[in-house]
């Protein structure tokens, strides 16, 4: 298995944009999508509005990273209990 080696500068735009998120989603949580500004983002994040728009087009996008990661948790959820359903019909048969 290849293992790709991430640059310093790579980790920490990562760092980033994982702080941002994480940032945006509680803002969310507290005070309401419609309520909070990408500036109210940034400000939480303690960075500035360039890094946000580096990393995301809009607070809609932050929205959908955040659906992808649910499809993704349903997605294995529903392949596990394909795999034990398939399980108990083959022990049946």
């Amino acid at each position: 298995m290849n293992t790709i080696k991430l640059t310093q500068r790579q980790i920490k735009a990562q760092e980033t944009k994982n702080n941002i998120f994480n940032c945006a989603i509680e803002l969310f949580n507290s005070e309401g999508y419609n309520n909070v500004t990408v500036n109210d983002i940034t400000k939480k994040a303690g960075t500035v509005k360039g890094s946000f728009y580096t990393h995301f087009k809009s607070k809609d996008q932050i929205i959908i990273e955040e659906f992808k990661k649910f499809d993704i948790y349903y997605e294995e959820i529903f392949n596990k209990i394909k795999k034990l359903i398939l399980m108990i019909y083959s022990m049946n048969f």
